[in-house]
């Protein structure tokens, strides 16, 4: 339709559900790694401390190795301020 002589314009945004949809994928695919291949899926010890330890010794397990997938580590050049 037109209005006033010209024709709407349409932007193309980025659909909600799409957004959604990435974002899970993303955070499945984490959460299957982890309990794949980081001992996520069965815990073999018994005791609160003693599991959440053993899990988060995973979950760091798992940052590095997505970091190392990532690529270099970049070092930033010292600040010389006095």
């Amino acid at each position: 339709m037109r209005r006033g002589g010209r024709a709407h314009e349409i932007h193309p945004h980025a659909d909600p559900d799409d957004v959604l949809y990435d974002f899970r994928t993303m955070v499945e695919r984490i959460n299957g790694r982890f309990k794949d291949e980081f001992g996520g899926g069965f815990v073999r010890v018994r005791g609160a401390v003693k599991v959440k330890c053993q899990l988060m010794f995973g979950i760091l397990a798992l940052t590095v190795d997505q970091k190392f997938r990532v690529g270099p580590f970049k070092r930033h050049p010292p600040d010389l301020r006095p």
